[in-house]
């Protein structure tokens, strides 16, 4: 009888994914089952209750390994009523939100040229172990407000712009090392500690196609080279809740970090 010896080096590898894949989902899993996020949720379902809203999740990523995993609740209103709890769930970042809600921007609600509605998050960084929470809030056409508020509890406020300016969009590619495809309508943009990052921003023209068909549609039709974690996350992150519809994915320069977002 032959004695056939299995490839060692193949075997190691398949071990590998098997090791990786759970350690995709390690972080989320954390995340979804902590006290943090299940008061998170309590007030995304409080807030369900009197105004039209949106749930998501966002995973940022290097190609190793998840870096963040944010929940996020829009709501589609601009005069909203947020309960007691909720407010002192905001913490030191409460002036400056109450400030920025009872500004009623007339774009706040427009979808067509930004980020819409009263935008709320929760992220996680799986290597700290630390929750930060962040509002976002359009205060004019193609501009958004944006409060950060660490588990420190130091306050950070940056801007977000939207760009659709092919040729600019062109520009910030090549110039930052992006590796955003070019048929897109319009990239978000902003300034961090990693550098620029620019998340792809679908503008629908037609309201109807905002369903979760033509989300899938506009995320199915992002092409670039990919890293093998991601067909891991997708995978991983459907087997959790198979009802988290892709939306858009994003970047950052030098192509050192990308994040991946979904509905509920």
């Amino acid at each position: 009888m032959l004695n056939i010896q299995k490839n060692p080096r193949r075997k190691k590898k398949f071990e590998n994914k098997m090791n990786n894949s759970g350690l995709y989902t390690r972080g989320i899993k954390d995340y979804i089952a902590s006290e943090e996020f299940q008061k998170f949720r309590y007030f995304s379902n409080q807030l369900k209750i009197c105004h039209r809203t949106l749930d998501g999740i966002g995973i940022n990523y290097s190609r190793k390994e998840l870096h963040t995993v944010k929940g996020y609740i829009k709501v589609l209103e601009s005069t909203p009523n947020f309960s007691n709890d909720f407010l002192e769930w905001t913490g030191g970042a409460k002036d400056d939100f109450l400030r920025l809600c009872e500004d009623l921007s007339p774009k706040l609600a427009d979808r067509s040229d930004g980020l819409a509605g009263i935008n709320i998050s929760l992220k996680y960084n799986i290597n700290e172990e630390t929750y930060d929470k962040s509002f976002y809030i359009k205060t004019k056409a193609n501009k958004v407000k944006v409060l950060n508020l660490t588990q420190g509890g130091l306050l950070q406020k940056y801007s977000y712009s939207y760009i659709s300016n092919k040729t600019l969009i062109f520009a910030l590619k090549y110039i930052f090392f992006m590796k955003y495809p070019l048929n897109q309508d319009c990239i978000e943009l902003s300034f961090r500690k990693h550098g620029l990052n620019a998340t792809l921003y679908p503008k629908f023209k037609n309201p109807k196609s905002r369903d979760r068909m033509g989300c899938e549609d506009h995320f199915n039709n992002i092409k670039h080279k990919d890293w093998e974690i991601e067909d891991e996350i997708l995978v991983q992150v459907s087997n959790l809740k198979r009802s988290l519809t892709p939306i858009t994915r994003g970047y950052t320069s030098f192509d050192r970090f990308r994040k991946i977002r979904r509905s509920l």
